[in-house]
This record gives structure tokens, sequence and C-alpha cells, in this order.
């Protein structure tokens, strides 16, 4: 049972970074990633603020979420590609912030 639910739990957390990651959300130009995170966060009924671009939920329990939720952009937006694996995901905006968030 234990198994089972880790296995759904990865499953879901892959699904949402594949989701995130199909949001480019460079610097100064990260609000559809913050109203993506928001209406996330709050369905699960967080109290979720924005401060300057970043995100805090539930910041009146004992239980926080804080992240940021931009990426630099690139040089070379081509180049900027993300690759799904079976096990692995690669590419940019992947580790920061992107994979935190899932």
């Amino acid at each position: 049972m234990i198994k089972t639910k880790k296995n759904n739990m990865e499953k879901r957390a892959a699904e949402i970074l594949k989701e995130l990651a199909g949001i480019r959300s460079y610097s100064k130009a990260e609000h559809e990633m913050i109203v993506w995170l928001k209406s996330y966060l709050k369905a699960f009924g967080l109290n979720v603020d924005e401060v300057k671009g970043n995100i805090i939920a539930n910041h009146e329990k004992d239980f926080w979420i804080a992240t940021h939720a931009d990426m630099i952009k690139p040089e070379d937006e081509k180049k900027a590609s993300v690759v799904f694996s079976e096990n692995k995901a690669t590419g940019y905006g992947i580790c920061d912030p992107k994979a935190g968030i899932a």
C-alpha cells in the first residue's frame, strides 16, 4: 500500500513538472506561472499571497510553502528545450524553479 501511494505521488509530481515546464516564466514576466501556482495551492485550501513575484502559502500556519516563480531568459530560446524520459527531466528551468515546486 505504501509503495503504491509513493508511486502515485511521484507520478503526480512528474505531471505537475511537465505542466510547469510548459510555462515560460522569465524574470519580470512570470504572471502566468503565478496565476497557476496560486490556483493550484488555493485548491488545497491554503492561504496564498504573492509578494514581488514570490508565492507564500499558508503563512498563518505551522506549514509554509515559499518559492519564487521566475527563471532567467536564455540567450537563445530555441536551445531552451525540456526533455522528459521515463525517470528524468532535463532542460531549461527544470531545476530552478520548476522541480522544486513540483
